[in-house]
């Protein structure tokens, strides 16, 4: 068998080396900017991802009549530009997002329109399905592409790997899982604006407002004391047999909780879920799901936000009192936008059977009026 010379052999390692590290690296869009996106219309459009350091990064809106692009270059790993305000598409028609760098990426069947961010616990997440009125009548109209939603993967801990997300259409198939707030406000929307809207639906069943805000935004609603309890448990290395039967109590609650939705998904009570051991991954933690979900999303030009959340923080209406307010500021901040809507949703009213736990619910409602 003849053999290459050594110097080729080297030369011709290096040339495919340097070609798979640069396709490894190549600029790319960040994960929620997806084939069948929803584009916030007649605002800048923020786009963002990642690439090669140096790397020139062109990013094109191919829509009719007149296309749109701007050029960024990318600096420690990441890129970010905007494009200038785009009229909305028309129902029938669409984009192409086409990312020039090194390589080439296309994002068809974009649509411009009205973007929403759903925020909140499982009053947000909770899917068509799993209401009561979820019928064959409604499935069977439940076909409307100009109505989109991404749901960004529940992610605890932001060291975690994040799951594939994609942009869904309102069909038979995806409607069941769909946000039913969401969709009931995106429908209403949609009627009555007659453009395509999209939902980017980031929700966590059973958790606090707290996991949602950041350390400094904490910080400054006087949670002061919350953080340092949590940074006082951080510190203690975990006593790992108590850990580990923690879990285990924690996944036979969950599993009886899952038993008692599919037996009655419409109970009220199952507004409470049972809790996870405290760790570096859950998601109560303050703060976590701020760097971890949130964090994802909120540079995502939207219309405004839905925020549906409370009964984890119902027996601290006064702490709540003073969270919510930076909450939504430092939301607007995130997209230098003091004047963005954010809408309120308020816990529904407690009815006779739900459990003792939820009488601390008229506080915090008044604090949601």
């Amino acid at each position: 068998m003849k053999s290459f010379p050594r110097p080729r052999f080297f030369a011709l390692s290096a040339f495919f080396a340097a070609n798979f590290l640069s396709l490894l690296t190549a600029a790319e869009f960040a994960p929620v900017f997806t084939s069948g996106a929803v584009l916030q219309r007649d605002q800048p459009i923020a786009l963002w991802g990642t690439g090669r350091d140096g790397e020139k990064v062109t990013v094109d809106l191919l829509v009719s009549p007149a296309p749109v692009s701007s050029t960024a270059v990318v600096t420690d790993g990441r890129w970010r530009l905007t494009l200038p305000a785009t009229p909305a598409t028309p129902i029938s028609a669409s984009a192409t997002l086409r990312l020039v760098g090194d390589t080439t990426v296309t994002l068809a069947d974009v649509a411009i329109g009205e973007v929403w961010l759903g925020l909140g616990q499982s009053n947000m997440e909770w899917r068509l399905n799993q209401g009561a009125d979820f019928t064959a009548a409604l499935l069977a109209t439940a076909d409307n592409p100009a109505i989109r939603q991404l749901k960004i993967p529940l992610r605890p801990y932001a060291g975690d790997p994040l799951a594939a997300v994609s942009w869904k259409k309102l069909n038979r198939a995806n409607a069941p899982y769909f946000s039913a707030v969401a969709y009931f406000f995106a429908a209403k929307l949609q009627r009555e604006l007659g453009v395509t809207v999209g939902i980017v639906n980031c929700s966590y069943g059973g958790t606090t407002i707290e996991a949602w805000m950041s350390r400094e935004a904490l910080d400054a609603a006087g949670m002061t004391s919350m953080l340092a309890e949590h940074d006082k448990k951080m510190a203690v290395w975990p006593d790992f047999a108590a850990f580990d039967q923690a879990w285990r109590d924690y996944d036979t609650a969950r599993k009886a909780y899952e038993a008692r939705k599919k037996a009655n998904p419409s109970d009220p009570a199952l507004g409470a879920q049972p809790s996870e051991p405290y760790g570096f991954r859950t998601k109560a933690r303050p703060a976590g799901l701020h760097e971890s979900m949130l964090a994802l999303v909120t540079p995502y030009t939207t219309r405004g936000a839905l925020w549906y959340q409370g009964e984890n923080n119902a027996g601290k209406p006064a702490d709540y009192a003073k969270m919510l307010p930076v909450f939504v500021k430092e939301l607007r901040s995130a997209w230098a936008r003091p004047d963005v809507p954010v809408f309120i949703g308020q816990l529904s009213s407690p009815t006779a059977n739900w459990p003792d736990e939820k009488e601390g619910y008229a506080p915090l409602r008044e604090v949601q009026r």
